[in-house]
């Protein structure tokens, strides 16, 4: 209270903390200072993490081009392991799921590289040397 109601010596008895207002007052500053210390490492994270967000919604343009050529390959895909297939008719389920297996990790495998860099970079260029490569087809305005 203010002023002072307690007396001090109260202090000293045993399972009793007595606090008064400047004590108080200390703690709060301490933390204060504890907190503003590490104002900077908050920030420098804070900054990181809205880079990043950056990044990723740049990314996200690319999305429809990428949803194409993924499409675009796999119609590629598909066609070519049933034209393999079909020449080898011989082979039992397993063996058949193996040529499926290893034609979706070779297309899987051609188009990370370009989707990766496409993600990282949707600029206009990027998009366009990849929408001319893959006769793909651009919105408007990319």
């Amino acid at each position: 209270a203010v002023p002072r109601d307690i007396d001090p010596a109260a202090a000293g008895l045993p399972g009793l903390l007595l606090r008064d207002l400047d004590a108080l007052d200390r703690i709060r500053a301490e933390g204060l200072r504890g907190r503003e210390a590490v104002i900077p490492q908050v920030e420098a994270i804070v900054a990181e993490e809205v880079a990043a967000f950056g990044a990723w919604l740049r990314g996200r343009e690319a999305v429809p081009l990428i949803r194409q050529l993924r499409q675009r390959a796999e119609e590629i895909r598909a066609a070519e392991a049933d034209k393999a297939l079909r020449r080898l008719a011989h082979l039992d389920a397993r063996d058949r799921e193996v040529v499926l297996a290893l034609s979706h990790a070779i297309t899987n495998k051609l188009l990370h590289t370009p989707v990766t860099r496409l993600k990282a970079d949707p600029g206009d260029d990027a998009a366009h040397a990849l929408a001319d490569l893959f006769a793909l087809e651009q919105a408007e305005g990319d």
